[in-house]
């Protein structure tokens, strides 16, 4: 989902509601409603990030799929009024993962992913753990 980990919080508190304020519905998966209440949904695009970062793919390449999926997002979801908000939260939230505050989180998601592998290796292996 959007917004796991320590910042997700803050990211909601400080950033989307005083940037966005009633805009921002308050939800980090669901971030917008449109006039008509149609929900533009960020949920895909956060879990497709989470599984690029946790796959060990390059940084840059994970955080820039992650804003073209969220602009696919509005484009599709938002409607014409409520497209720029749209955007500019799509914007906020890459900000958020290729900020120097999220290198801590994507260095601990490939040390992980480097554990898991050599657990799952001293299985496979009849290794004693």
């Amino acid at each position: 989902g959007c917004g796991t980990g320590q910042y997700g919080r803050m990211f909601a508190e400080q950033g989307l509601s005083v940037s966005f304020g009633s805009e921002f519905t308050g939800n980090l998966d669901v971030p917008y409603r449109t006039r008509s209440g149609q929900a533009v949904s960020f949920l895909g695009a956060c879990n497709a990030h989470d599984r690029c970062w946790g796959e060990g793919n390059d940084r840059t390449w994970c955080d820039l799929s992650f804003r073209d999926n969220m602009i696919r997002a509005c484009s599709l979801e938002a409607d014409t009024a409520g497209y720029g908000t749209c955007m500019g939260m799509a914007s906020a939230y890459h900000a958020g993962v290729s900020s120097s505050y999220a290198t801590a989180h994507y260095n601990q998601t490939l040390a992980n992913r480097e554990c898991t592998a050599w657990v799952h290796d001293m299985r496979a292996n009849n290794c004693p753990p």
